[in-house]
């Protein structure tokens, strides 16, 4: 789970003891929360105290009680809430998902072929051919040998990567892709005689 952000409210704390405190201590507070939230409350008191570099900030912070130490964990209340409620919502959806794709995930079937209930997913590596078999792929397609090789140079030049940007994983296929757009570009005469 990655957490992206947390609620701060400007309002509590201008009204909080925390304004009461050094900017020092008040910068540790807020690093400390920023430390806590991006590793989801895996901090440990001397990891803290490496990170803030101000040991004076930090004994200030757990004296006065904004950082707790139990079991040399360090915690920030509404941090842990922050984070335990992430988890939740994070596994409540996993859950819903479950339930809405258990024995039916052929709806939103994504491009790689896998369903939401496959485990496994069966891996192809792409071996890029060589000109001969393009050419040879064109002409048993009733395509010209010009065709083929200017295929073969283009995705060659590519480093085989499709336009839109990700690596081709069926060389045949992006071809019959190739003609469709061949063919859309010819320009169609009408011959009256």
């Amino acid at each position: 789970m990655a957490l992206k952000w947390f609620k701060f409210y400007p309002q509590r704390w201008i009204t909080g003891r925390i304004m009461l405190e050094t900017d020092a201590t008040q910068g540790a507070f807020l690093k400390s929360c920023m430390l806590l939230f991006t590793r989801e409350g895996d901090v440990d008191e001397e990891y803290l105290r490496e990170f803030i570099k101000n040991d004076r900030a930090v004994d200030r912070l757990i004296k006065r009680g904004f950082i707790k130490v139990e079991n040399d964990t360090v915690l920030i209340e509404w941090i842990s809430e922050e984070i335990d409620g992430a988890l939740n919502r994070s596994q409540s959806a996993k859950q819903n998902a479950s339930k809405r794709w258990d024995g039916k995930a052929t709806a939103m079937r994504p491009h790689s072929g896998g369903n939401a209930n496959i485990k496994e997913e069966k891996i192809t590596v792409f071996r890029k051919p060589t000109k001969d078999q393009v050419v040879k792929y064109f002409e048993e397609n009733n395509k010209s040998k010009d065709d083929g090789i200017r295929f073969f140079l283009y995705y060659e030049s590519q480093g085989w990567v499709k336009s839109n940007g990700l690596k081709m994983k069926n060389w045949k296929a992006t071809c019959q892709t190739w003609w469709r757009k061949d063919d859309k570009e010819k320009p169609k005469f009408n011959i009256i005689k």
